[in-house]
């Protein structure tokens, strides 16, 4: 009797110990899925945007201002991609204090043959205010939109 007693508390801790690298207890992971901006302008995951076929430019206006920033450095890959999720071109952005004033980010958008592009926001990690205890907002964010614009060679803005 004592040997099942035994058998099953391995059999219990071994599954305990390998499910921690598996869905639920994969930590964070869900800041690594698309979603969509907030109302508010904050990333929530890896965010997507399709490209205007018109589009030469892209710009963005960002802040950087999560709470837990000046412990935690944020970084940014900025990135075109196709229909089929290859990388074309990307850029890195580090925010490593809170700050209030927006930085601007220009990409040049390569040419591609299927004219279909995608600009990918994908921040290194997100932070949860309500683990922080400051509100209860229960939200996985990463920085904040204030503008998007794209622009033609000629520097028309399009849609």
């Amino acid at each position: 009797m004592r040997i099942i007693g035994v058998f099953f508390t391995l059999a219990a801790l071994v599954e305990v110990a390998l499910s921690f690298s598996r869905f639920p207890f994969t930590y964070g992971q869900r800041c690594f899925q698309p979603g969509s901006l907030s109302v508010d302008g904050w990333t929530q995951g890896v965010l997507r945007v399709p490209v205007p076929s018109s589009a030469a430019t892209a710009e963005l206006h960002l802040r950087a201002d999560s709470l837990d920033l000046n412990r935690r450095p944020l970084d940014l890959d900025v990135s075109i991609i196709d229909r089929r999720g290859s990388v074309l071109a990307t850029s890195r952005h580090h925010f490593a204090q809170r700050d209030s004033t927006v930085r601007k980010i220009q990409l040049q958008l390569p040419e591609s043959p299927s004219d279909e592009l995608i600009l990918e926001l994908r921040p290194s990690h997100c932070y949860v205010p309500l683990n922080l205890g400051v509100t209860y907002d229960i939200r996985r964010l990463g920085v904040r939109v204030k503008e998007m614009r794209f622009r033609t060679a000629t520097g028309v803005e399009t849609h």
